[in-house]
């Protein structure tokens, strides 16, 4: 929509990309939405507008450019339509006294189910199953061999937030024991926590990664904590691609160090083809663990709140900074 078209008079916010826009899908109504990214000049485009625009809306694992920032004097709150927010800079806000607000739980409910549906498939060897009665091994050369379930093994979650409990409690249902570790202790928690990261690697047969991506999680699930999963385990990674040792993780599946990896994140996105071509024992899928219908739907009525709370000079839900 143009400028032309839409209330001039209306509040004006600022969606990091095209692709946020869509998204939304017209929950900001009523709002004037810039979409600086079909101009020639965004930069330029954007200054036109600045004094404006107090709310910026982005996603929250893509990096949000400086200049962007640096165009909106004005800017208060980056609203971010997940529950992590590792593409944004807290110093680079915190300097320009700018909030930043995610999601919460709106969809960490959806990411568990994809994390215990990543584990069942690596166990089952679901898609290897379903090879088994395309290719016609099941009549040739007969049942499939034996394998495991996840029932039947002591499961680990490194990160006990939203997604790390409704994780624990999808376990729970499947009467797995489970363990967690974080860098700092929950009294309120039930669920028994390791002395350290290593200590619940070498407890766990299934190790379930959901801490948030930042530089302190950086590579935190290295060699060591790999190979202590073990040639029987499985590690599943629905948090973000940098918090995992990827070259480490590929080494110790090519040579049997580690059993199976199931991972709906990637040190680079989309994953490179040739990459992941002929490592075996993995189960992948394309980032979309906290994608769906319903998820959807709450993350946008939950940006909406926030924008509309921020205008109206009410304080914002779920604010980090």
């Amino acid at each position: 929509m143009t400028r032309s078209a839409q209330n001039s008079t209306a509040p004006a916010v600022v969606t990091s990309d095209a692709m946020v826009c869509e998204v939304l899908n017209g929950a900001l109504g009523g709002y004037r939405m810039l979409r600086q990214w079909e101009a020639s000049d965004p930069i330029a485009m954007l200054r036109q507008d600045a004094a404006d625009v107090r709310v910026l809306v982005a996603f929250g694992s893509v990096p949000l450019r400086s200049d962007l920032i640096d165009a909106l004097p004005n800017l208060g709150l980056v609203q971010v339509m997940s529950a992590g927010y590792d593409g944004v800079d807290p110093a680079l806000l915190i300097e320009r006294g700018i909030q930043l607000a995610n999601v919460g739980e709106a969809n960490s409910g959806v990411v568990a189910d994809h994390a215990l549906a990543l584990a069942l498939a690596a166990r089952r060897h679901i898609i290897n199953g379903d090879n088994w009665v395309r290719t016609g091994q099941w009549d040739n050369v007969g049942r499939y061999p034996l394998v495991s379930t996840i029932s039947e093994e002591k499961a680990g979650i490194l990160g006990l937030g939203h997604i790390g409990r409704s994780i624990a409690r999808r376990l729970a249902g499947f009467g797995v024991e489970t363990a967690w570790w974080g860098p700092r202790p929950k009294p309120d928690e039930s669920l028994p926590r390791a002395d350290s990261l290593l200590a619940l690697a070498k407890a766990s047969s299934l190790l379930f990664i959901s801490c948030p991506g930042a530089p302190e999680t950086e590579k935190l699930v290295d060699r060591n904590v790999i190979e202590a999963v073990g040639a029987d385990g499985l590690i599943i990674n629905v948090s973000r691609g940098s918090v995992v040792d990827e070259d480490a993780l590929i080494d110790a599946l090519r040579n049997g160090r580690l059993g199976w990896a199931a991972l709906d994140v990637f040190e680079k996105e989309p994953a490179p083809v040739a990459r992941w071509a002929d490592v075996p024992n993995v189960v992948l899928s394309p980032h979309h663990a906290g994608v769906s219908f319903g998820a959807l739907d709450e993350i946008r009525k939950r940006v909406r709140e926030n924008v509309d709370r921020f205008h109206a000079g009410e304080p914002v839900l779920n604010r980090i900074i």
